[in-house]
């Protein structure tokens, strides 16, 4: 059977495309999402009458064109060849689209919605869109993507299916009337791309939405800053004379945008408090719940006022929109504070995790570890959601990922295991669980080539050992490093490390303070 279909998920922001299709292939990996809490925080106005009615925008950079509809995902890896091009070197768009899915690329492109019956213009209106395909199925003639489907439910942002030869004839008879219509996208994940979640970008973007000040003006170096925008709170002001003096031409997006960016806004403080970005805080997330249910309930009002076209309606409008803003505006301020007061009550005993390559992110010992070698500290899972490694290794090869082994753990699964070389061995007797704080020791012995690791909970214990390999012995004539990774957007911690080797014992009290990616004060069994 010849069929693909690529994992999907359903984006928080489905407004726009531009929004939509990145974010839905970007948080196929995990890990994206502390990007994406890090940015989507800044809205912007921009004149409807100069940029196709679309006043109310989430801020992004475009390198290309300047423009924030055609703006670069940085976690995913894009390419393009016109329509022009295909049709030069006479290739099938079916088996275009086909090929690309096989290569684990997610497809991109303009379509004749007319000729398309999941869309709301089929058999109606020649309206060219984007589309983005997932998946097919050779047997039985159908490609699979994500897209607003009109059927029985009604209007959403979901998957659909499409026979091929539809897809055909709305890709041959489309209108190519710019360069974003005549490009056919290929995106996928970039493996080569890491980010770890910016706290302070969030208090910045937070600071300038709450003060209206021009973003843009930060990237000047790659856009002139457009004199048409407005940013942050002022956007109330002018959607409330956009909804006044276009209400003949209204248009739901702009407040449906609003209300998903409290909804994102709320997952944001709730990812925060997880990963103890801010101090929890309860009165925050309340807050925030209700400035979304007051955007929701502007959205209805909105369409209330499209079908009447009352003024009542339009000032009942307009009182939900300002109601906002003051809501909002006090919330913002109250979540600024929160991050400036978490940036000083951190805990410094804590060494957090990373995410990155070990050339970036590796903590270095102060001191070289060589023949038998006892490494402690504790295991703080700070979350539900925990998953990583820590791992031994020293600075000769850190492009190599050169370790004894892999020390796991899955919150989610309960699973702590030791891998390596495709090797999976689950700890039994001990149950990985967020919240909880584990005793780790990790012995290893660098000429006999064997290691031993046990794990301490309140409720149990466990022990795995094992031999590596030789070539790995060869490359770890010591050990000064160490790899303290997560590896889906959700951090955890480590404290207490104590590092020896068999010339010498040490117990001195411990700080786990880290500058500069170099563990000092802790201890460490040489001089």
């Amino acid at each position: 059977m010849q069929k693909k279909e690529l994992k999907i998920c359903i984006p928080p922001l489905t407004g726009y495309m531009e929004d939509a299709y990145n974010l839905a292939v970007a948080i196929t990996e995990e890990s994206n999402y502390a990007w994406m809490y890090s940015n989507f925080i800044q809205l912007v106005y921009q004149n409807p009458k100069k940029y196709d009615d679309q006043p109310i925008k989430f801020f992004k950079i475009s390198s290309r064109n300047g423009f924030i509809w055609d703006a670069d995902c940085q976690q995913l890896c894009t390419d393009a060849i016109t329509k022009d091009m295909l049709d030069a070197v006479g290739t099938d768009i079916i088996d275009f689209i086909c090929m690309a899915i096989d290569h684990g690329n997610y497809v991109r492109i303009y379509l004749d919605e007319y000729y398309l019956p999941y869309r709301l213009f089929y058999n109606d209106y020649h309206y060219t869109h984007e589309n983005m395909f997932t998946g097919y199925n050779r047997d039985r003639d159908e490609l699979y993507g994500l897209a607003y489907v009109t059927d029985e439910e009604g209007y959403n942002f979901k998957r659909f299916s499409v026979d091929m030869e539809c897809v055909r004839t709305a890709y041959r008879k489309s209108q190519r009337v710019n360069v974003q219509e005549s490009r056919i996208t290929l995106m996928k994940c970039n493996p080569e791309k890491f980010y770890e979640f910016d706290r302070s970008c969030v208090k910045r973007n937070v600071y300038e939405y709450i003060h209206s000040i021009h973003t843009d003006e930060r990237y000047s170096e790659i856009n002139n800053p457009n004199t048409d925008y407005s940013f942050g709170m002022s956007i109330y002001d002018n959607l409330v004379e956009y909804y006044r003096v276009f209400k003949r031409r209204f248009a739901i997006i702009q407040l449906h945008n609003i209300y998903e960016h409290k909804l994102l806004m709320l997952n944001r403080v709730r990812y925060m408090i997880d990963n103890r970005y801010i101090e929890k805080n309860t009165e925050l997330i309340n807050e925030c719940v209700l400035l979304a249910d007051e955007a929701n309930k502007c959205k209805t009002q909105g369409l209330k006022y499209h079908v009447s076209q009352k003024e009542r309606d339009y000032e009942k409008l307009r009182n939900a929109l300002l109601n906002i803003k003051e809501k909002e505006s006090n919330f913002m301020q109250r979540f600024y504070d929160a991050i400036c007061a978490a940036e000083i009550v951190e805990d410094k005993e804590l060494i957090y995790s990373r995410w990155g390559l070990w050339r970036n992110v590796i903590i270095e010992l102060d001191k070289h570890l060589i023949g038998d070698i006892n490494v402690t500290f504790v295991l703080v899972l700070i979350n539900d959601v925990s998953q990583g490694y820590i791992c031994l290794t020293n600075d000769t090869d850190l492009n190599g990922y050169v370790t004894p082994f892999y020390f796991q753990f899955f919150a989610r699964d309960g699973r702590f295991m030791i891998a390596y070389d495709e090797k999976e061995n689950i700890i039994q007797g001990v149950t990985c669980a967020g919240g909880e704080e584990y005793c780790v020791d990790m012995k290893i012995s660098l000429s006999n080539r064997t290691y031993k690791i046990h794990v301490t909970s309140q409720d149990g214990e466990g022990s795995c050992s094992g031999v590596f390999p030789e070539e790995v012995a060869q490359k770890l004539e010591y050990i000064n490093c160490l790899a303290v990774i997560h590896e889906n957007g959700y951090r955890y911690a480590i404290k207490n490390v104590s590092a020896t080797d068999s010339q010498r014992t040490c117990s001195v009290p411990v700080k786990s303070k880290l500058e500069n990616n170099v563990l000092q004060d802790v201890s460490i069994g040489r001089e």
